[in-house]
């Protein structure tokens, strides 16, 4: 774990660890492809990451997860995220979301699952983050499908349950994130460092994060 003084610092921290890798894939293959969190924590890395020099339309962006609400719904992570970025990185960039349909799950599914086969192909970088249950992108405790998700290590995408509204989402499975080059978890507060210290061994999805992602680098403020 490495750990900041401070929310600034980490912030920062991530900014350069996401350009480095970014660079470092485009060097390598061409092109970058990042799986990006949602949620009010990291919109300002987001933002920082905006400002760096990068080769943005060599840049693939997609979500970690989504909530199935439109575009235009304040809880839409898709919406959030790319007024974080700005206009000028989403116009060069790849940029790949999850609700294609809003009022036909089962077809949106269908769309998601094609347009992220390059995610599926390879990932560069996967920024997360943790829910104070135990949750990692939309892989729930208590919830059928994610504990069935959890238990396999299919790269796919799949819809499951959350215990807040709203309840229905879109992740990319733990196989699909497990195989990435780089997963950086943004941890921010004592309350959730604690329950990532204590959980390692545990069914929550976090301790499968810490198991079986050797990839796991965790970047920490109090």
């Amino acid at each position: 774990m490495t750990t900041y003084n401070d929310l600034t610092s980490l912030e920062e921290g991530i900014t350069q660890s996401i350009a480095g890798l970014i660079r470092s894939a485009i060097e390598w293959h061409g092109s970058a492809h990042i799986l990006l969190s949602g949620g009010t924590t990291p919109l300002v890395v987001y933002a920082r990451l905006s400002k760096q020099n990068i080769e943005w339309n060599k840049v693939w962006i997609g979500l970690v997860d989504e909530r199935y609400v439109p575009l235009n719904h304040p809880k839409n992570n898709e919406r959030a995220l790319r007024e974080a970025l700005g206009e000028v990185v989403c116009d060069q960039a790849h940029f790949i979301g999850m609700v294609h349909d809003d009022e036909d799950a089962e077809h949106n599914l269908s769309v998601v699952s094609a347009e992220y086969k390059p995610f599926m192909d390879r990932t560069d970088f996967i920024l997360l983050g943790m829910g104070k249950d135990g949750h990692f992108a939309s892989l729930f405790p208590n919830d059928d499908a994610s504990e069935i998700d959890l238990r396999t290590d299919s790269v796919r995408i799949l819809c499951t349950t959350a215990p807040d509204f709203p309840t229905e989402r879109i992740t990319c499975s733990k196989g699909m994130l497990k195989q990435a080059k780089e997963v950086v978890l943004m941890i921010t507060g004592t309350e959730k460092e604690t329950i990532f210290n204590d959980n390692k061994e545990s069914g929550l999805p976090v301790g499968y994060l810490q198991r079986e992602f050797g990839q796991l680098n965790v970047f920490y403020a109090p």
